[in-house]
């Protein structure tokens, strides 16, 4: 097998994430071409240089059709997902063949997401054609509209995967503590092959499922001064996309009449 290396000028030295579980590998045969992926968050600011693949999206915290992020943190997820790759331009995205659908949960100027918001935004993601959904969010407990448009979307086929959250506390945080969904923690930066330990903030417990790279995860966004460029962020909400990523990359393989490749190794 062949790893593919795109010529984004900051790859290399910076999105080790990237390598440490083996994209490059997986590349050869999926970018998540067409699979459209649900980001539950405070939305994506579109027109800049190294822009995800996004479609129409919702902000259901406002009740409008504009879900342009003002806070930062949606687009950077989303672009773990899918800033543009193999463009000369800054940083590649872990399935930039996928599509993103922005879904804002979170208001304009800080506070919380409403549990019934994050519901309809995933009824929202179900009926509009995504195939993934992305909540790098949590904190609340348990939410019986909430695990009920989980569990029908869930059923409708789409994967979902939520951030485990932050408190390197062993506890259950919600939505990744629901059944259908698969909680994501973070692993601390290793070298390719070797076995991954847990970020010391990770929160852990019964039920988390996996683990993906979340310290120093380098992505297109903006500073507290809205000056646009090259950040690191840490945390499980950055580890959650590269699960959802890997969702995407095999979404593609699910697709009737695909054609699979033959995985063949140098010796």
């Amino acid at each position: 097998m062949l790893d593919v290396t795109p010529n984004d000028p900051l790859f290399s030295e910076h999105q080790s994430n990237f390598r440490q579980v083996q994209y490059p590998s997986a590349w050869e045969y999926s970018l998540g071409e067409g699979v459209v992926v649900a980001v539950i968050d405070s939305g994506y600011r579109e027109g800049m240089d190294d822009s995800a693949q996004v479609l129409d999206g919702y902000d259901f915290a406002e009740n409008d059709a504009d879900p342009t992020d003002v806070e930062g943190h949606g687009t950077v997820v989303s672009n773990v997902i899918g800033e543009a790759t193999n463009n000369n331009v800054g940083c590649a995205g872990a399935a930039s063949g996928a599509r993103i659908m922005p879904l804002k949960v979170f208001p304009d100027g800080g506070g919380g997401a409403y549990d019934g918001d994050i519901a309809r935004a995933i009824d929202h993601a179900r009926t509009e054609g995504a195939q993934v959904i992305n909540m790098s969010l949590g904190g609340g407990g348990f939410s019986g509209i909430t695990n009920a448009a989980v569990d029908d979307a869930y059923a409708a086929g789409l994967i979902l995967f939520a951030a485990s959250g932050n408190s390197g506390k062993e506890e259950t945080e919600y939505p990744a503590g629901y059944a259908n969904v698969v909680s994501v923690g973070s692993s601390r930066p290793h070298g390719v092959g070797d076995f991954p330990t847990r970020s010391e903030f990770s929160t852990y417990g019964a039920a988390l499922d996996v683990i993906a790279p979340g310290e120093g995860v380098v992505q297109q966004g903006w500073s507290p001064s809205n000056e646009e460029g090259y950040y690191s962020s840490s945390g499980t909400s950055v580890a959650c996309p590269h699960a959802s990523a890997l969702g995407a990359l095999l979404w593609v393989w699910r697709r009737p009449g695909r054609r699979r490749k033959t995985c063949a190794r140098r010796f």
